[in-house]
């Protein structure tokens, strides 16, 4: 799906950021299967960095493509916290929706998409519109701390009321 947006979204590069990536043979496979999707390697680049010192890597991203089946969390809220917008494909499973979760509370909820074909499509729609991601770039930081999830005196409440609510849905009290 990444090389499918990456065709889609002509001169653009993948950069893949990981403190593990000096290994040379993920690097080589990663090539590969992008090569029998059609993306040349001098489009793929790779980064190393340093365990908590990965944050200045996000000024080199214009947008993240999630991973999948497993979506991210941390990974995710760094991206958004450094205005980096992110397109995930969200699953049936808790650990396919963590980026969901996060992209709704920060008012992101149409970059989570229900199928492959849509991820593409929103993918592939955000790359090409520099305008949102340049108001995005400008404006998460701001909009995450405005949320409910950065805000427990809302987030809190909200949590517990919708847990009572399944305890008292399911007859678990």
């Amino acid at each position: 799906l990444w090389a499918e947006v990456m065709r889609n979204v002509p001169n653009s590069r993948f950069l893949m950021v990981r403190w593990t990536d000096s290994s040379t043979l993920r690097c080589h496979h990663l090539i590969q299967e992008f090569s029998r999707h059609g993306i040349e390697a001098e489009r793929l680049y790779f980064m190393r960095n340093e365990p908590a010192k990965h944050l200045p890597c996000y000024h080199h991203i214009d947008l993240s493509l999630d991973t999948f089946p497993l979506t991210g969390g941390n990974t995710t809220a760094d991206a958004l916290w450094m205005g980096v917008p992110v397109v995930t494909l969200r699953g049936p499973s808790y650990h396919q929706r963590i980026s969901h979760a996060i992209l709704n509370h920060a008012g992101l909820g149409d970059l989570s998409c229900a199928t492959k074909e849509e991820y593409v499509r929103t993918a592939v729609a955000l790359a090409n519109d520099s305008d949102r991601r340049r108001r995005l770039r400008s404006a998460l930081r701001q909009q995450l701390l405005d949320s409910d999830m950065f805000r427990r005196d809302r987030f809190v409440p909200a949590f517990q009321e919708t847990m009572m609510g399944l305890v008292e849905k399911h007859g678990l009290r």
